[in-house]
């Protein structure tokens, strides 16, 4: 990238080497969701199975956020009523590690619209025949970890177009971490950096926007995605938190260009969420997201390996490489379109 992004002795630069140290193909997902978690966002990872999600969430509880997580199995309106005293006017970073394990589609939409509508208007009530509580004051963030087929089946539902699309950030995460056969493979643990000062200061902290037609231009990029005052919104909120971890309190052309960056992995979405009619609601293509996550992962693109991968027959293989916008076949192997080797050359550039 040929603009001036942060520099490498930024606090940032440093986490996301140490992450990258531990566990190579780890570090975007985590300083992006960190970032997101310091502002008071809500942010949703999509990503297959053993690909790092659920060891970002349990060091960001038991690390990173130690004082301020609170881990959830779902939360849904009947069952905010049950921790109500531990949400009103608390800061907490509420994090959701598989929105798959929730038994009904109806507790999956219900859990992440209850999450948005916390996270962005802060106060909740329920008054019926059957519940009865009030929150109030509630100043945090969610992080929440879902399956690209599960994803797929929730974007489908129009809870989702209506509360959580707009309040929401998504990371789509392409990356498989693999353990190091040399000695240089280490984990989690030995990433100590604590947010939760950071978190618990980020309304207060003052900050001096420069460089505003820099900033305008990003607002440009998210408006395909959001309206226009979200997009501020999201933007302004992400470089502030980015500054607070620094240490900065003027945001520059380096803060929105590496943030530019950082929603690289955000910016797919325009290839895989889909609006099935004008006004109604999305279609997710789950089977090109896989696709592109194994290619972006493994050299071997023969149909006999990726079935392996996937556990699929080869009937079902070429029935997903038929209907991809991606890829295409050529003797029995998987061969990527020229906008597909675009798209995962940005995907691979790294941050620092």
């Amino acid at each position: 990238m040929t603009e001036q992004i942060l520099k490498d002795d930024a606090a940032l630069a440093v986490l996301y080497r140490e992450v990258s140290a531990a566990m190579p193909g780890l570090e975007k997902m985590y300083v992006f969701n960190a970032v997101s978690a310091v502002a008071h966002l809500f942010s949703i990872n999509v990503g297959l199975p053993s690909s790092g999600k659920s060891t970002l969430l349990s060091h960001f509880n038991k690390v990173a956020f130690k004082d301020t997580s609170l881990p959830l199995f779902s939360l849904t309106i009947f069952g905010l009523k049950h921790i109500a005293g531990d949400l009103n006017g608390q800061e907490k970073v509420l994090l959701i590690d598989d929105v798959g394990a929730i038994n009904t589609m109806y507790s999956r939409v219900a859990t992440l619209s209850t999450i948005a509508y916390l996270v962005n208007d802060h106060n909740i009530s329920e008054l019926n025949a059957f519940t009865n509580f009030n929150i109030s004051g509630f100043n945090g963030s969610a992080i929440a970890n879902v399956q690209p087929h599960i994803f797929s089946s929730v974007t489908k539902d129009d809870n989702y177009v209506a509360n959580v699309k707009d309040k929401s950030l998504r990371f789509y995460h392409f990356y498989m971490p693999r353990r190091q056969e040399d000695d240089g493979y280490r984990s989690l643990d030995y990433v100590k950096i604590n947010l939760d000062t950071h978190f618990k200061i980020f309304n207060k902290y003052e900050v001096k926007y420069k460089d505003v037609d820099k900033l305008i231009k990003l607002v440009d990029k998210l408006a395909l995605f959001y309206s226009r005052a979200r997009s501020l919104n999201y933007a302004k909120a992400m470089s502030k938190a980015m500054a607070l971890i620094n240490g900065d309190h003027e945001v520059d052309e380096s803060y929105y260009n590496t943030l530019d960056l950082m929603f690289s992995n955000f910016y797919i979405e325009s290839r895989l969420l889909q609006r099935r009619t004008l006004d109604g609601t999305y279609t997710f293509n789950d089977d090109d997201f896989s696709l592109l996550t194994y290619y972006m992962n493994y050299d071997d693109l023969s149909f006999d390996s990726i079935i392996d991968f996937f556990d699929i027959s080869m009937a079902t293989m070429y029935n997903t490489v038929k209907r991809s916008s991606l890829f295409t076949e050529k003797e029995k192997t998987l061969v990527p379109l020229d906008i597909t080797k675009k798209i995962a050359d940005t995907l691979k550039t790294p941050w620092w």
